[in-house]
């Protein structure tokens, strides 16, 4: 058996290779998700979205007086110590556990590089410190159950004390606080007294002191705030998350019930796919202990795999985000996190299990599979974890304010484009002068004296229309829109929306942007961003739901501008600005586009008096159409046109196309 637990060595040694790998892994500024929010409401003490997160809002500040970095790399910093401290504290119980470094170190290796843990433990965000809070209750739990007398009275004000502190940052940890606590309790029942109960019962309250910070945070206003937890109401809306669903992932119009075997088959599969199935052989080489439970080891591991259980099944049957849809999924998959610690721990059991029956042979196969399955997994899942150099989110964020006319109304309808311009703006001071609207909260009565603030008009009532809504502000404020959602159906009565850039412009309905303008703005934004990047990234990911609703946009870029050339009253000016205009979409795109080739000839047809070159690049662009669609409704024409061109350049030999 290798050294005891007084000597914590491979503690020590887990949690530095996990920091390092961390630290160099470490995403240098905003990312997707609920980053922008987060480190935003960390740097200028505001209220995140409910429950309002604020034991790691106090901490995300804290990390923000670091002299090192961007103010967003701090906070990311913050998820980086607290995943390498989780790391630290699985070692130290599973070796308590086990009586086995090597153990340990299996478990806390295979935590911390797992695809499931490492990429937020690089970017901001509460789950890493839920990490280290659940892996303090697991060694609590070991501790505390080995003790006797004093030691246990200690070690129950001690997981009460933690399991507030849990709680006053993630409600998940309910599903661990309640099996480890009634254990104990359970365990100390012939010492539970009076006083012991007062005892654990203020340890507890004192760990939830962090939500003191909410209701003072929203008195003071600050310039990003979630709900009015100022008020006893509003305070208990935003920790029971009513507006969300309790334990619910998403709001009723946003999610919706998914397959539960489909999830839970889900978390299985990336579990032993990420462990080169190590984990699931490991995992059923620890049910014989469990199912034993001659021994206080036994009966915590049979207590652990149960918890597990439990937590798979309920959360999959709670988590209500859209199955179907890739984004969803991975908005999804940081909640098996706790999962994936409880798994890493059974692993560390189940590799005793196998050395104490490999005979001579133990010694070597605890420090190999340990050594071998970490050193595989951070191998196997460096290039998906590591945000070295990623700026997408920073560069996207910074192009769509750029963009933007003075004193602009800028309505957001997505958590990675909110989050970046927030960042931004609060932060880093960039444009300061634009009003940020998220559109799922302009209707909510909290957000009424924040909409005033901003000097935005809001309608009288909760159920007024996007219609209503853009009555009350134009013509006094430019307005644009990011990812329109079925609210601004209405807007369509009276206005019309038209892509520039990243977002879209409002403007009365018939009249689009003045045209040359209108292009030169679109050019503008593609020179400061590319939003290609993403599509670099893995399917599901806030990069690729980006880049494909840029590309949407751009599509229907294309499409309006032949649109609004109709109605430019210089005829030959709208057609030199819808070349223009298409001729740098067809360049940005990956496929060729039929319909943007054909208006592409049809402009050229149309500056055919004024320039002599138009007449063939109006051949071209209608070959090459025809090309990607033969099928064309008005084919016919367009192989007139280009004969006509041929002939009169002399090249009726030239193949026709097809």
């Amino acid at each position: 058996m290798a050294p005891g637990p007084d000597r914590p060595w491979a503690e020590l040694a887990c949690g530095a290779v996990a920091l390092a790998a961390y630290a160099w892994t470490l995403a240098p500024t905003v990312v997707g998700g609920d980053s922008g929010e987060l480190i935003t409401v960390g740097a200028t003490l505001g209220v995140a979205h409910p429950p309002g997160y604020p034991l790691y809002t106090l901490l995300a500040k804290l990390f923000t007086l670091v002299p090192w970095g961007s103010v967003a790399q701090r906070v990311n910093l913050l998820s980086a110590v607290c995943g390498a401290g989780a790391a630290v504290l699985l070692c130290r119980a599973v070796r308590r556990l086990t009586g086995d470094a090597w153990c340990g170190a299996a478990a806390a290796g295979a935590f911390a590089f797992s695809p499931l843990v490492w990429p937020y433990a690089v970017t901001a965000e509460v789950f890493p410190l839920n990490n280290l809070l659940v892996a303090a209750l697991l060694l609590l739990l070991v501790v505390v159950d080995g003790a006797e007398g004093a030691g246990v009275r200690r070690g129950l004000c001690a997981f009460a004390l933690v399991s507030g502190l849990a709680l006053s940052n993630h409600h998940t940890s309910v599903f661990v606080i309640a099996p480890f606590g009634g254990w104990l309790l359970w365990r100390a029942r012939s010492l539970l007294d009076a006083r012991l109960l007062a005892l654990i019962a203020l340890a507890g309250l004192v760990g939830l002191l962090p939500y003191v910070y909410l209701p003072w945070a929203a008195a003071r206003h600050p310039a990003v705030a979630w709900g009015d937890a100022s008020t006893w109401s509003g305070f208990w809306t935003h920790l029971l998350r009513s507006e969300y669903g309790t334990f619910r992932l998403a709001s009723a119009e946003t999610g919706q019930a998914g397959d539960w075997t489909a999830r839970v088959g889900h978390v299985a599969r990336t579990l032993a796919t990420t462990t080169f199935w190590m984990g699931p052989a490991l995992l059923l080489a620890a049910i014989p202990a469990a199912l034993r439970q001659r021994t206080r080891r036994e009966r915590l591991t049979a207590l652990v795999m149960g918890t597990l259980v439990a937590y798979v099944a309920t959360f999959a049957a709670l988590a209500n985000v859209r199955w179907d849809d890739l984004l969803h999924r991975t908005v999804q998959d940081r909640f098996w996190q706790q999962a994936v610690l409880l798994a890493s721990a059974l692993l560390g059991v189940g590799l005793l299990e196998l050395t104490t029956r490999a005979g001579k042979a133990g010694p070597l196969l605890a420090p190999a599979v340990a050594l071998g399955l970490a050193g595989a997994m951070a191998a196997a899942h460096h290039r998906a974890a590591d945000h070295r150099g990623h700026t997408f989110f920073r560069d996207y964020g910074r192009a769509l304010l750029e963009g933007l006319p003075p004193r602009t109304i800028l309505l957001v309808t997505s958590d990675e484009a909110v989050g970046a311009v927030r960042y931004l703006q609060a932060v880093e001071g960039l444009r300061t002068d634009v009003r940020i609207l998220p559109t799922g909260q302009i209707a909510w009565p909290w957000f009424r004296p924040q909409a005033e603030r901003l000097g935005v008009a809001l309608p009288p009532g909760q159920d007024f229309t996007a219609r209503a809504f853009l009555d009350a502000n134009v013509p006094g404020a430019p307005v644009f829109v990011v990812n329109r959602v079925p609210w601004l159906k209405t807007l369509e009565e009276a206005y019309a929306l038209w892509p520039v850039g990243f977002a879209e412009e409002l403007t009365r309905k018939g009249a689009p942007p003045a045209l040359p303008d209108w292009v030169r703005r679109v050019d503008q934004a593609y020179a400061r961003f590319d939003p290609r990047a993403g599509e670099s990234f893995p399917a599901g990911s806030w990069e690729r739901y980006v880049s494909g609703n840029v590309a949407k946009l751009d599509r229907l870029f294309a499409l309006a501008l032949p649109r609004g050339a109709t109605v430019w009253p210089r005829r030959e000016e709208g057609a030199r600005a819808v070349v223009h205009g298409l001729t740098a979409y067809v360049a940005r795109q990956r496929t060729p586009d039929a319909v943007a080739h054909k208006n592409l000839g049809v402009a050229w047809q149309l500056l055919a008096a004024s320039d002599p070159d138009a007449l063939a690049q109006m051949a071209r662009h209608f070959a090459i159409a025809l090309q990607i669609q033969p099928g064309d409704p008005d084919r016919d024409a367009m192989r007139a046109l280009i004969e006509r061109v041929r002939a009169s350049a002399g090249e009726r030999g030239a193949p026709e196309p097809r």
